[in-house]
């Protein structure tokens, strides 16, 4: 191997290794936030219970020792002990919200991501993954600060959830600025326009940053993303899929970003160029 193509193989390493720490990185803080959030709202479901439960003891002593006919009495401790039970079930909604949604933008968390990519793998009926990434979000959060970074990623899993429902397809927050479609009994057509249209729905949107008063300090900020897509084939796996969607994202940034690239044309012309 030359000295040319020992540098150019050197390069590409530290790329990739720089890549892969900044992903650690930004999963790390992900999982970080995640767990204060769910933290935070189970102490705050425990503390309530604990709260219902004392309260409900009381008022069982205070009915015990009235006057009032037995029937009486077993009915207000009945009543007392079915509006705990109410409350466990709203409880348990909500825990099993917390378990499956991104706490920051209210779409499908990694979590279930995993699982539906799991099942699509093994059903293998005209399914396509499309992989999309915020272009430069790091620079957008050291210029505007990470509060103004959740905002951006709130403005951008509105249009991705907007616009697959369009199609009934499934969006998730994959972890950091990347977010996934799973696209069921579709094309690659298909897909391939609904990408394209949330493309330009995000690009187009003037986005803005307000002070802690309400007043602009910065309009019509472009936010842009790109995209990679493929389709699910035989034999895939939740790795193998997503490497390749991966791929085809990485090849939309490489070349210019706020792009859609299809990793299968992707990979046609790079075997036509052989």
């Amino acid at each position: 191997m030359t000295k040319s193509k020992d540098e150019g193989v050197a390069i590409l390493v530290n790329e990739i290794k720089d890549r892969i720490l900044s992903y650690y990185k930004e999963y790390e803080e992900l999982i970080d936030n995640q767990l204060d959030s769910v933290l935070t709202k189970l102490t705050k479901l425990n503390n309530e219970r604990m709260h219902d439960v004392n309260e409900t003891e009381s008022t069982v002593i205070d009915v015990v020792q009235d006057d009032s006919p037995v029937l009486n009495k077993i009915e207000k401790i009945k009543g007392k002990f079915q509006n705990i039970y109410t409350k466990m079930e709203d409880d348990y909604s909500t825990l099993l919200k917390l378990s499956n949604f991104d706490h920051l933008t209210s779409i499908f968390n990694r979590r279930q991501f995993d699982l539906h990519i799991e099942k699509a793998c093994s059903a293998n009926k005209g399914c396509f993954l499309i992989m999309i990434d915020i272009d430069d979000f790091k620079e957008f959060n050291d210029n505007y600060g990470h509060a103004i970074g959740d905002q951006a990623l709130k403005l951008v899993a509105s249009f991705i959830k907007k616009i697959s429902s369009l199609e009934k397809y499934i969006p998730f927050r994959y972890g950091g600025e990347e977010f996934v479609i799973l696209c069921p009994n579709s094309s690659e057509v298909k897909s391939f326009t609904i990408a394209e249209k949330l493309r330009k729905a995000v690009s187009k949107h003037p986005f803005m940053v307000k002070d802690d008063d309400g007043f602009i300090k910065h309009q019509n900020i472009q936010i842009t993303i790109s995209i990679g897509i493929t389709k699910l084939i035989e034999n895939d796996t939740p790795n193998s899929c997503v490497e390749r969607a991966d791929r085809a994202m990485y090849y939309s940034k490489k070349t210019g970003k706020n792009k859609t690239c299809s990793y299968e044309k992707l990979e046609h012309k790079i075997n036509n160029k052989e």
